[in-house]
């Protein structure tokens, strides 16, 4: 068994040696120019239950959902970037009402750099 597993480790480690690396070299590439746009969405949910729980505590739930959006327009004399979060959410804890337990609105950059021509 020791043996086996002195194998097995002996082959994960020199495994990146052997097929680490490639050979061949990269051709230099002509920078791609346009909108490259980039949107992320999340929903998270979670609970917790007490049933006779002699430490005490409430059962309670809360769920929140987030929205990231990234919009890059890159050129060869400039460079335009907007980018904005959205996340709301809410949590119940015990006999209480329902609260808001997040609400970022919004977060906005808007940036432009102008880049000059080689002369």
């Amino acid at each position: 068994m020791f043996k086996m597993s002195k194998i097995i480790l002996s082959f994960l480690l020199f495994s990146g040696v052997l097929f680490g690396q490639d050979g061949e070299t990269e051709e230099k590439k002509e920078p791609e120019y346009g909108w490259n746009n980039n949107i992320v969405f999340n929903f998270n949910f979670t609970q917790n239950s007490f049933d006779n729980w002699s430490q005490g505590g409430e059962s309670s739930w809360a769920w929140q959902t987030d929205l990231k959006a990234k919009f890059i327009n890159d050129q060869a004399n400039y460079n335009w970037a907007n980018s904005g979060k959205l996340s709301y959410g809410k949590a119940k804890v015990g006999d209480l009402d329902a609260r808001k337990a997040a609400d970022k609105r919004a977060d906005d950059d808007i940036s432009h750099e102008q880049l000059h021509a080689p002369q």
